[in-house]
């Protein structure tokens, strides 16, 4: 069976007029293609570097308006809730935030529901990780300004075997 399809314009006792659009047949149960909707393609998930969250942040902290917060996440393609994430995560942790390769997507979730003892817990460990990580860097830096003050040494003893000073 074919089906006859006519502009919405028409009116019935115009049918066949030379002034109308044409009609076009269509098979039953089919759409024409002038009238199809088009398959909107699908948002792919992507990660950000790291340098780039940095930059959408400091930008969303810029913004003086929501008016321009929201223009700035329409463009980046982002969630307002995905900016605030990545703001506190910043806030906290600085660029370092954005580094680890550990998911953080549940982070700022967890700590919502974490109590503010535990939250202070988490902070200690937290800094006292970061404290080490200094100390060694520290030792590490006296350990080679020892080992450059034994190389001067040396290498002034064998340009002046005599031990006298040019």
């Amino acid at each position: 069976m074919t089906l006859v399809v006519k502009s919405h314009n028409e009116h019935p006792s115009a049918v066949g007029s030379a002034s109308n659009l044409p009609s076009e047949p269509v098979s039953e149960g089919s759409v024409p293609a002038s009238t199809r909707v088009a398959d909107k393609p699908r948002r792919i998930h992507r990660k950000r570097p790291a340098a780039e969250k940095v930059r959408i942040v400091l930008a969303f902290k810029a913004c003086q308006t929501p008016a321009e917060r929201g223009a700035l996440l329409r463009k980046e393609g982002i969630y307002y809730d995905q900016a605030v994430d990545w703001l506190n995560a910043y806030e906290k942790d600085g660029p370092a935030a954005f580094e680890s390769k550990a998911s953080k997507a549940c982070a700022s979730s967890t700590q919502r529901a974490m109590s503010s003892d535990e939250a202070d817990k988490h902070e200690i460990l937290r800094l006292r990780r970061e404290l080490e990580k200094q100390k060694k860097r520290a030792e590490q830096a006296e350990a080679i300004v020892g080992i450059q003050k034994k190389v001067l040494l040396l290498w002034e003893s064998v340009e002046n075997p005599n031990g006298t000073k040019s």
